[in-house]
């Protein structure tokens, strides 16, 4: 048996000797897993050492042991700031509705990485609930050009998972004006792939926050390259779907590719790189750029597509609040 005083070294001491280990956590849920372990571990959480109640957070979150919420939830007012950040990324990481309230003052926190914390642990529990929608007014309120990305970032979480994908011009937070133009640069054997993106940004179309054009809009009798050109030069995003026939194409990368980051890096506009289907681009001209999706796992390697076009839409969309941010 292991005596759980609080005020004796001799559970720290073993529990520090276990947090040595590479998998702490694999640890615990094959040999600590006892009657007694959320007991001993909660009792630790309580301990003198800022270190010890830090990890022991992290371990009751990795054994995702929901008696141990409340604990977390205190653990929001610990004098250190990087046990508030531990409880925050447990309490995120365990969708914690109760928490929001706390964490919505955690994003006032003096400390930075508590405040970006806080906010990633509020867009995981937007998964969960849409409660979190009533405190959007005043989130995009804190959206200025000098704040952190934290709070754009949050509210952007919030809009993707409760689906309120233009809640800003609904409610007359940031004026509607000149919709947003989307360019799609891609090559002709890429067509299905490219319309099935297109598909999962119709929710942004139908609010007139975007508007996209391809080259198959140009009409009869129109001069071809100066219609592209056109609308490349005035595009706001310029998406740029990669695979080999795109890398390959002439007209692809050769004109559009380079001249959207022409425009890139005079600030005229974003470009965001898509992976569509697997291919060498390091060195390539957008190679020093994030891409879409974020995991840079191509559109076709993955189990479920729509998942990807989804995770790729988010970002455009994300991209695409970006640019109605007002200039204060």
């Amino acid at each position: 048996s292991i005596d759980i005083d609080r005020k004796s070294a001799f559970p720290t001491k073993i529990f520090c000797a276990l947090i040595a280990c590479n998998s702490f956590a694999e640890l615990v849920s094959t040999i600590l897993i006892t009657p007694c372990t959320d007991t001993i571990l909660l009792t630790l959480s309580k301990d003198s050492n800022e270190y010890v109640r830090g990890k022991v957070i992290y371990a009751l979150a990795d054994i995702n042991t929901q008696s141990a919420a409340d604990t977390f939830r205190r653990a929001l007012q610990d004098s250190v700031f990087s046990v508030r950040i531990a409880a925050a990324d447990a309490l995120g990481k365990i969708k914690d509705e109760q928490a929001t309230d706390s964490l919505l003052e955690l994003l006032n926190d003096e400390v930075l990485a508590v405040r970006d914390s806080a906010a990633n642990a509020l867009g995981k529990i937007s998964q969960k609930t849409s409660k979190l929608t009533e405190h959007l007014p005043d989130l995009v309120s804190r959206i200025t050009e000098d704040s952190e990305d934290y709070i754009e970032r949050l509210v952007v979480n919030i809009q993707n998972h409760c689906k309120f994908y233009n809640y800003e011009i609904a409610q007359g937070l940031i004026p509607p004006g000149k919709p947003i133009a989307l360019f799609f640069s891609y090559a002709p054997n890429d067509e299905d792939l490219r319309d099935e993106l297109e598909k999962h940004l119709s929710i942004l179309k139908r609010e007139g926050v975007i508007t996209s054009w391809d080259n198959r809009q140009i009409l009869p009798g129109d001069e071809r390259e100066q219609v592209i050109s056109d609308r490349l030069n005035t595009a706001d995003i310029i998406l740029l779907l990669i695979s080999p026939d795109s890398m390959s194409d002439n007209t692809c990368y050769d004109i559009e590719i380079r001249r959207a980051m022409e425009r890139h890096q005079a600030g005229e506009a974003l470009v965001i790189p898509i992976l569509l289907r697997p291919v060498d681009w390091t060195g390539a001209l957008f190679s020093q750029l994030t891409v879409l999706p974020k995991n840079r796992q191509p559109v076709t390697k993955w189990d479920n597509r729509d998942e990807a076009f989804q995770a790729i839409a988010e970002g455009i969309r994300e991209g695409a609040i970006a640019l109605r941010k007002p200039e204060r």
